[in-house]
């Protein structure tokens, strides 16, 4: 479901995201999708909407792990690695 509409991801999904995201046997692309919407609509992803509040954003993702995997399949899917 997550996969065609990512969407609909909800705040009590962030946990099975992370979890399903750190297993090698799922495609990581619908996941992290579904991730980053609901990132963005985290109070702490508009955290700095200046220069002077990235220490906000910052903390918000250091102390998160959804963006943390997001960014890893990311970049693991534009390196062309099948396992990260």
């Amino acid at each position: 479901m997550l996969g065609e509409y990512p969407e609909h991801a909800l705040p009590e999904m962030r946990d099975d995201l992370v979890r399903l995201l750190q297993d090698e046997d799922i495609a990581p692309d619908p996941l992290s999708a579904a991730g980053w919407y609901l990132l963005s609509r985290e109070a702490g992803w508009n955290a700095a909407a200046s220069e002077s509040e990235c220490g906000s954003l910052a903390q918000f993702l250091g102390s998160n792990p959804l963006p943390s995997r997001c960014f890893t399949k990311v970049l693991c899917i534009i390196a062309g690695l099948s396992v990260c």
